[in-house]
């Protein structure tokens, strides 16, 4: 069922306007009458389990990171599901689009990189991987200062308290063809590395525009991603940085996190090669970096690295050794992170 303006969602939600479809369901901007405030509604007819799924990972992953919309409330209305979240302002594929020749500057598309891996590490190191990462599951505040993740319709905890979830042999496709890494067309199953084979291309089509595949056959699109992208990579256009996390990640196994700040420092190297110093009160970029302190050393045991997500840090980062972190620091997390609503 679609809802239109005016009609209200389980007897307290009036919608203003729908401003997303998905193929889990519509999200609609709406008010809630009873808090006098304007929420986001996801509702579903088909697939209540799935948005069950993901309201009880949003409940449990709100209480350890701030990337993720804050989870107000799910409720069924008969057959129909409703998850209540607070209401982002544009997505970055919205604002790609509107963007002049519908591309963003390459300090903007770096400053963006550094934003989205502290959103992948917050998740990742709570045993949960999003495996849809793309330009469109990313979004800033109403105020556009802050993004966040959005869209866990298909995530999936890869590791729990006793330790790594072993994977699954050929558990089928899962993602979005154009954003897909190579291990999801293998329909292998997927982990922390392959969330950043989708922010390397999300990256991609931020800067130009577009990717250089579109959508059809996926055995056809993980042909071009392997010529283009894995095999011949080294010698394109590109810069270091995502030269650099194309060679960390085919280190990476699968459940091992990713040193976030090793790919943190990677894009910093880059945006000062292009004379851009991060600082918490530049205000001239697209996305503006969450508030820390510069020039300290990052605890590795943050439960937020969205906090740093944009500072100018001139600590050492060495280059990581083959692979990442084994899941016992991931167990570690989990001690904090096992609610439902």
């Amino acid at each position: 069922m679609v809802f239109s303006k005016d009609d209200v969602i389980a007897g307290r939600y009036q919608v203003l306007e729908m401003v997303g479809q998905g193929g889990f369901g519509n999200v609609y901007k709406a008010f809630d009458i009873d808090s006098n405030e304007k929420v986001a509604c996801k509702v579903s007819d088909r697939h209540v389990e799935a948005l069950r799924h993901e309201a009880n990972l949003l409940y449990r992953l709100g209480s350890v990171t701030s990337c993720i919309p804050r989870y107000n409330r799910f409720v069924t209305e008969g057959d129909r599901g409703v998850l209540v979240m607070k209401l982002l302002g544009p997505s970055m594929s919205q604002i790609r689009t509107h963007a002049d020749n519908q591309n963003i500057p390459m300090a903007g598309v770096l400053r963006i990189a550094i934003a989205m891996n502290a959103c992948l590490f917050s998740i990742h190191q709570y045993g949960v991987v999003h495996r849809d990462i793309k330009n469109s599951n990313f979004a800033l505040s109403s105020k556009k200062h802050r993004l966040y993740l959005i869209d866990f319709g298909i995530a999936r905890t890869f590791a729990s308290k006793t330790g790594l979830i072993p994977a699954r042999p050929k558990p089928g496709f899962r993602g979005s063809i154009l954003y897909a890494s190579p291990n999801a067309h293998a329909e292998a199953d997927l982990g922390p590395r392959d969330d950043y084979w989708s922010l390397l291309f999300s990256l991609i089509e931020l800067m130009d525009g577009r990717l250089p595949w579109k959508h059809g056959d996926g055995i056809k699109v993980a042909g071009l991603k392997k010529a283009a992208f894995i095999e011949s990579f080294e010698t394109s256009r590109y810069p270091q940085s995502m030269k650099r996390l194309v060679r960390y990640l085919q280190t990476v196994k699968y459940g091992e996190l990713l040193d976030c700040r090793y790919v943190r420092k990677i894009f910093l190297d880059d945006l000062w090669r292009l004379g851009v110093r991060v600082t918490t009160s530049d205000r001239h970029l697209i996305v503006a970096p969450h508030a820390a302190p510069t020039n300290a050393e990052i605890d590795e045991n943050e439960s937020d690295p969205a906090q740093f997500a944009g500072i100018g840090s001139e600590m050492e980062v060495r280059e990581p050794k083959q692979g990442g972190r084994l899941v016992t620091f991931i167990v570690k997390q989990l001690s904090v992170c096992t609610k439902s609503p």
